[in-house]
């Protein structure tokens, strides 16, 4: 993954050429190939303005021996919806383009998988995925493991590209699959490519008439000056206050657009607030117009001068800085200096250096093209301008973050009533039972949890767990110092606060045994009697919830303050059913990590009616 990689999604299409095909017929062939896929993207994807850069194809013959492909790579940094949109552009491209083989990724690997969680067969997991998933006529494509010899040419835990292709083309193995898999990624693909221009703002604004030049013969470019302006630095700031480009230091003509955003873009716009340079005449300061206008002098400025050390320096230095190249030196120092001047002039020397230059500086020779072409502000006056669209949405986010909750939700539900896991029983005025929820809450954690985390159960038969447990009590047992009663305690899950007793803080696991050195009962002692000493004069002793006084049935429940001891003692039920019943009341009926717990437990909570009633009331 190379810079940027955090926020891209990377896809490769396999043609499936014949083996021996030269290189030169294999580019040939790529090259048509590629024109093909662009053909039916093109369609698609007109009008639509990408969050950085259009989706588009590069053809490699020698990428991977014996395996030729064209691949893309597009960032989408905030607006996730251009990912999803690349993914319906693939699935497009398989269905019309026949006999190729799609892989499509993003650093989160094969993130097909993560959308289908609740349908993929369970043997399939990250570090057996790769190479696995395919996207072909239509359909997602899931290579199986091996389960006999007519599975020739598939390794069985990590198969190459080659062979995962060569199986795919052959069609001697079932590939596609479940309609589970196909209809979780169908709900992300459904309503494209109509939902796509959903995603896209119209803002009516004032901007100069250099910029309305550029917005009318290249839109896609509102990107790069958004993206300039919302990264923009101390350099970038300075180009803006002069804005000897898009404003000819004050002399450009101010105009009216409209100019068409995606969502994203118009909300890293709308939300920075922004001075318009002392330069910019007062009748144009609207505010996305200025931010945009500036934009463009960022990014022009930005573009042009990459060829400068200043300006491929603030890139270069910082992929120095997450090396650890310069060490611990001050930036600014003789030693520092002479390490960035030498790792440059080795840096402008390489082939990558001058490929970046090239196409960094590919807008602003754009720019240059079109501001060229004869234009003149009568050439926007006069022109139907639509008003800018509602943008109510920068507000909903809640109810759209709620609805996508609940439709996640529904394919839990639906992948545990398949699976036969329990399902949260009704409840029925006086059932809720406190002490039930508490010792629900200790099975969970000590029958059906493990060192890979907490397996929702199934049924109420426990499963167990893969570890020999007899073995990592020993080892703990030894790396403690615990005696055996106290190990045995451990093992069977008893505590305290198995019989409702409270738990006194000083209780620590420190406690030396009969076998040890005297010198470490000592070390541990005063261990024990440090850290208790600490907690005694903190205030972490004030976040527990305390035993009524008046109604302890035992000296174990009764607070240190009440009794004169030093050792405060907490009901640790007591405290577990306080936390759980407020962050379940915080949530408000929405979903949340109570919620969430309790469910996968089989249990559910009561309504809060005191709550109820109040809410009711103010309404």
């Amino acid at each position: 993954m190379d810079a940027g990689a955090e926020d891209a999604v990377f896809y490769s299409i396999y043609p499936g050429l014949p083996a021996g095909a030269s290189d030169g017929d294999a580019l040939i062939q790529l090259q048509r190939l590629r024109d093909d896929c662009l053909a039916v993207a093109s369609p698609l994807v007109r009008g639509y303005i990408w969050q950085h850069a259009q989706f588009d194809l590069q053809p490699a013959a020698r990428c991977d021996p014996g395996l030729p492909l064209v691949y893309g790579r597009t960032r989408y940094g905030h607006n996730l919806e251009d990912e999803w949109f690349v993914v319906y552009l693939l699935y497009e491209i398989s269905r019309r383009i026949p006999g190729v083989y799609i892989r499509v990724w993003d650093s989160d690997g094969e993130f097909l998988l993560i959308e289908a969680a609740y349908a993929i067969p369970r043997w399939l997991k990250p570090e057996n995925s790769q190479n696995r998933v395919f996207i072909s006529q239509g359909s997602l494509h899931i290579l199986p493991l091996p389960t006999s010899p007519a599975h020739v040419g598939l390794s069985l835990a990590n198969p190459t590209l080659a062979e995962a292709v060569r199986v795919l083309s052959s069609g001697s193995v079932d590939t596609r699959a479940s309609e589970g898999v196909q209809a979780a990624i169908g709900r992300k693909l459904e309503g494209y490519p109509e939902r796509s221009r959903k995603n896209m703002h119209r803002v009516r604004c004032k901007v100069p008439l250099s910029v309305a030049q550029v917005l009318k013969h290249e839109p896609q470019l509102v990107a790069l000056a958004v993206e300039a302006f919302y990264t923009r630095d101390h350099d970038a700031m300075a180009a803006a206050s002069r804005m000897e480009k898009f404003l000819r230091g004050g002399q450009d003509e101010i105009v009216t657009v409209a100019v068409c955003l995606s969502k994203a873009m118009y909300a890293q716009l709308k939300q920075q607030v922004f001075q318009a340079p002392r330069i910019y005449p007062a009748e144009g300061q609207d505010d996305i117009g200025v931010k945009l206008a500036c934009g463009f002098e960022m990014m022009y400025w930005e573009r042009s001068n990459f060829q400068d050390e200043q300006a491929v320096g603030k890139t270069f230095r910082k992929g120095l800085e997450a090396r650890g190249y310069f060490k611990d030196l001050l930036e600014g120092s003789k030693e520092h200096r002479q390490l960035l001047d030498a790792a440059f002039a080795s840096y402008r020397e390489t082939e990558t250096f001058s490929r970046i230059r090239e196409a960094m500086q590919v807008p602003a020779k754009r720019i240059d093209e079109i501001l060229a072409l004869e234009h003149k502000a009568e050439d926007f006056m006069n022109v139907d301008i639509p008003e800018s669209d509602d943008d109510s949405w920068l507000y909903r986010g809640e109810d759209e973050l709620t609805s996508a909750m609940q439709e996640r939700q529904k394919e839990m539900d639906a992948h545990d009533k398949k699976s036969g896991a329990k399902t949260l029983a009704p409840v029925v005025e006086g059932e809720f039972d406190p002490s039930e929820l508490t010792k629900t809450m200790k099975s969970f954690v000590d029958k059906i949890s493990s060192f890979e985390g907490a397996e929702v159960p199934k049924s109420k038969i426990y499963f167990p767990v893969s570890m020999d447990l007899e073995n990592f009590m020993q080892e703990l047992k030894t790396a403690l110092k615990l005696d055996n009663e106290r190990a045995g305690d451990l093992q069977s899950g008893s505590s305290d606060s198995d019989s409702g007793e409270g738990i006194p803080l000083n209780c620590f696991p420190f406690e030396s045994s009969d076998d040890d050195s005297k010198g470490e009962d000592d070390f541990m002692e005063e261990y024990s009697d440090a850290i208790q000493h600490e907690l005694k004069n903190s205030s972490v002793s004030k976040t527990f919830a305390q035993p009524d006084v008046s109604r302890a049935s035992g000296s174990a429940s009764t607070s240190a303050t009440a009794t004169g001891d030093d050792n405060l003692h907490v009901d640790v039920d007591l405290n577990l059913l306080k936390n759980l019943l407020d962050s379940y009341s915080s949530q408000q009926g929405l979903p949340g990590p109570a919620s969430n717990v309790l469910g996968m437990m089989g249990m559910q909570l009561p309504d809060d009616k005191e709550e109820h009633k109040r809410k009711t009331r103010r309404k």
